[in-house]
């Protein structure tokens, strides 16, 4: 029972990831594609919530995985990790942005209700 729910917890984690790799894909299209829109890149150090060295790769692939983001450096014993972003004109709403979207959901799926 307990395998069984992971699997619908991480197939959950998929679906929602997969939206958000397709609604960036559209994202840097536009940037890319527009003459007028101008946009900064930035490195911003994240402190991630992850507690395993599978929870931290899991999140670090799904960051690099969606477009316009790289993870260029982690520190698996802090947890800490350098991620390059496309538009990186606000590093605060990025770093919420990642907290409640991607790692949020990981850790769902990954430990249920134990966050």
């Amino acid at each position: 029972m307990k395998y069984a729910l992971f699997a619908v917890r991480f197939s959950v984690y998929l679906c929602f990831f997969l939206y958000e790799m397709v609604k960036a894909n559209f994202l840097v299209v536009k940037l890319v594609l527009s003459p007028r829109v101008r946009f900064r890149s930035a490195a911003i150090r994240y402190s991630s919530q992850t507690k395993t060295l599978t929870e931290l790769i899991l999140l670090t692939n799904s960051i690099t995985l969606t477009p316009g983001t790289l993870v260029m450096d982690v520190n698996p014993k802090t947890g800490e990790m350098l991620v390059h972003v496309m538009s990186g004109e606000n590093v605060k709403q990025i770093k919420e942005d990642l907290h409640n979207s991607l790692e949020k959901r990981l850790l769902w799926a990954m430990r249920g209700g134990d966050r």
